[in-house]
């Protein structure tokens, strides 16, 4: 097993290599939109593999490797799927067959965690390839260098699980934001769900996007709406809506103390301005594109719209001691906002020096934040 020192350290090296390929390949001119990018497809490839084994060989019994350890005792104490004579579908029943169906196989836990880091990298390549086939390194790069990536990897990995296979729908869907495409992926959002229920806070911000709310300035007013009401009301308001969510965990992470063990390096109570200035930059670059510059790529849109209202529904939130896991939602979307405005329009040499510009931001955040 790699200990998590080793692991954080090998991660951030394949980050910078792969931020430095990608300021390279930036020095040259795209494919143009729509044509296959096979080299960098399969680059994308290599770098994903190498991620999944690190995640699967890490040290789950390190005091630094967050919930591992947990989800490893978890996977050690649940029964093979031949002991169990009626499977009860309720709750987040995919996590627990698959658990199940790898202890009927024999999978020791180092080989569980590493199918479990593939089913969060992989539908992660996919999407990339769907969304951008000329660049498909340009979203993936900004994927890997995000805050919660190592995170997700490590400690959320069933939320990042849930959080990748909605992506992975969201990437079939603004291609061609139709109810059959929608009916057609539908089988990834219900797996989300029955993987980790959160990940319904960004499903329905997505029907909402393609169906509800088209305009990106009321989402953004929307947005803006619930800081004010957060900044009026405190957690009051979060408490009032958990009245109606029959979600233990969910209503453990509003009514916690900070005496909790979970994430407690970012389990501050309080109005959180360092994550509210965090997740506006997406939210900045997206109105500059699409209400400055009047961009009208509607599959960007939607992508857009639904990480800032899922962003909102944290904003709710932002009070409570564990605000940061409805956070983490919307922010798994966060690198996809910023990255595909540089695939899916016409690059001039303005848009490449801003999208390494952005790049380098986003990338010098995620080392401030990991540090503090």
């Amino acid at each position: 097993m790699i200990d998590i020192i080793t692991l954080n350290l090998y991660i951030e090296w394949i980050i910078i290599i792969s931020v430095v390929v990608y300021n390279l390949r930036q020095q040259r001119n795209l494919m143009p939109i729509g044509n296959v990018n096979q080299s960098e497809f399969l680059f994308v490839i290599f770098i994903g593999i190498i991620f999944i084994v690190l995640f699967g060989f890490r040290d789950y019994t390190s005091s630094i490797a967050g919930d591992s350890w947990l989800y490893e005792y978890s996977y050690q104490h649940c029964v093979p799927l031949s002991a169990i004579t009626n499977l009860d579908f309720k709750g987040e029943w995919l996590w627990e067959l698959i658990m199940m169906a790898c202890r009927e196989v024999g999978f020791s836990s180092t080989e569980w965690f590493v199918l479990i880091a593939a089913i969060y990298i992989v539908p992660v390549i996919i999407g990339c390839r769907i969304i951008s086939p000329n660049s498909p390194l340009t979203p993936f790069v900004f994927f890997i260098a995000s805050f919660l990536f190592t995170t997700n990897g490590i400690n959320g990995i069933r939320n990042a699980d849930g959080c990748s296979l909605v992506f992975w729908a969201i990437c079939i869907i603004i291609q061609s934001p139709k109810l059959k495409t929608l009916l057609l992926t539908s089988p990834l959002l219900i797996a989300a769900y029955c993987i980790h229920q959160s990940t319904i806070m960004l499903t329905l911000p997505l029907i909402t996007s393609i169906y509800v709310i088209k305009n990106t300035k009321i989402v953004v007013f929307i947005w803006g709406l619930t800081i004010i009401l957060s900044l009026l009301f405190g957690n009051h308001l979060a408490n009032a809506i958990a009245l109606f969510s029959d979600n233990d965990r969910a209503i453990g992470y509003i009514n916690a103390g900070d005496s909790g063990r979970i994430m407690q390096a970012f389990s501050k109570s309080g109005f959180r301005w360092d994550f509210l200035l965090y997740s506006a930059l997406p939210i900045v670059v997206g109105w500059i594109i699409t209400i400055k510059q009047g961009v009208t790529d509607q599959g960007y849109k939607i992508l857009l719209n639904t990480y800032i209202l899922s962003n909102a529904i944290w904003v709710v939130f932002i009070y409570a001691a564990y605000s940061n896991r409805f956070a983490m939602l919307s922010w798994f979307l966060y690198p996809f906002v910023l990255a595909i405005p540089f695939t899916r329009m016409k690059l001039t040499p303005n848009l490449l020096y801003y999208s390494k510009i952005i790049l380098w931001i986003e990338f010098g955040t995620t080392i401030i934040l990991r540090n503090l």
